[in-house]
């Protein structure tokens, strides 16, 4: 957070120095309620966090995909993903490192 405080573009000196000091205080807000939402985090079941996990990823996977295929590598990429995909092993190795 003090990269985009501290960049020129945020505004004027003096406002900068009033969002950094509400930025702290922020962050001690939230160092005090850590121990109360963690203990709410851990009553909620681990699929249900990993459901929001993976829910949150899908436009980061869309994005990513797209941006593989709009190339001219088009084959590549169809052959990188497939192999990371399979469950190709050599020399105790997995299939991700040999993309």
């Amino acid at each position: 957070m003090t990269g985009i405080i501290a960049d020129k573009t945020s505004g004027p000196l003096h406002h900068r120095y009033k969002s950094a000091i509400v930025m702290g205080l922020l962050w001690v807000l939230f160092g005090l309620f850590a121990g109360f939402v963690m203990g709410i985090v851990r009553e909620i079941p681990i699929s249900l966090i990993q459901l929001l996990a993976g829910l949150a990823l899908l436009m980061v996977l869309k994005n990513c995909i797209a941006a593989s295929f709009s190339s001219k590598f088009q084959i590549g990429a169809l052959f990188s993903f497939m192999i990371t995909l399979s469950d190709f092993t050599l020399f105790n190795i997995g299939s991700p490192f040999w993309d």
